[in-house]
């Protein structure tokens, strides 16, 4: 990177969403619990757990149409068809019945606190915000819609609306061109290493790590450039990088 641009002070920050700002990952664990917890006390399966296990591995395997034919409901409905097994009667009816569960439980886990809200509020007082995040477009606005994240952000990217996704260069550049801003004014914030932080370091954005436990990263790869168990401490960052910047 060229040394005579390297030190800007930050004009803009990308934010990730899921596990960063909001806690999707609790949120999933929960709606599986309710779902298991449905299919025992109304004697659906034996095996309740074995069916969310399942369901888990379709989903992650194809949590989408690849071919973008089948609407996003239809298709994770059917993963829930496939995870129940024929061996359930009615098993569309049932199978529709648990994705609304799933869905409806995810979707009230999916909450912008009071106090990252604040948070944001002041940031975006100073700094350019831009949300991106990677996944189905209606997934992603209906947690958006949920949470009222929209109005926390000067603009919002959702990759599904995209021919690429975090890690690629080119949604970056795309995230650059909106905010109207060059790489070293921008940073990263975010949860993944494999597309937040990679992403970064393809686009020579630098890059601020999310992470609940204190760790050496210096033997992560891909390397951050800052590690924060918390982002609520973005804060220091910021003014560590533009005291950098003055100096």
């Amino acid at each position: 990177m060229d040394e005579s641009t390297s030190h800007l002070p930050v004009k803009g920050i990308i934010f990730d969403f899921d596990n960063t700002l909001v806690d999707t990952e609790g949120a999933s664990m929960k709606s599986f619990e309710e779902v298991e917890h449905h299919l025992e006390s109304n004697d659906i399966v034996d095996d309740a757990s074995g069916v969310i296990t399942r369901f888990q591995s379709l989903l992650t395997a194809s949590e989408k149409d690849p071919d973008g034919v089948v609407p996003i409901d239809q298709w994770r409905t059917d993963l829930w068809s496939q995870a129940l097994g024929d061996e359930v009667s009615n098993n569309s009816l049932v199978a529709g019945e648990v994705y609304n569960l799933w869905k409806s439980s995810r979707l009230r886990g999916i909450v912008l606190s009071s106090e990252i809200q604040s948070f944001l509020l002041g940031l975006k007082k100073k700094y350019k915000l831009l949300l991106l995040t990677n996944g189905d477009p209606q997934v992603q606005r209906e947690k958006l819609d949920r949470c009222d994240g929209w109005q926390s952000f000067d603009s919002v990217m959702i990759s599904g609306d995209f021919p690429y996704e975090k890690p690629e260069q080119a949604i970056f550049d795309d995230a650059l061109e909106r905010l109207q801003l060059k790489r070293d004014e921008c940073i990263m914030v975010g949860d993944s290493l494999g597309t937040d932080i990679q992403g970064g370091v393809n686009s020579g954005i630098r890059t601020v790590w999310i992470h609940p436990e204190v760790v050496n990263v210096g033997k992560i790869a891909p390397r951050p450039d800052h590690h924060i168990t918390t982002v609520l401490d973005l804060n220091k960052i910021l003014d560590q990088m533009n005291g950098n910047a003055l100096a």
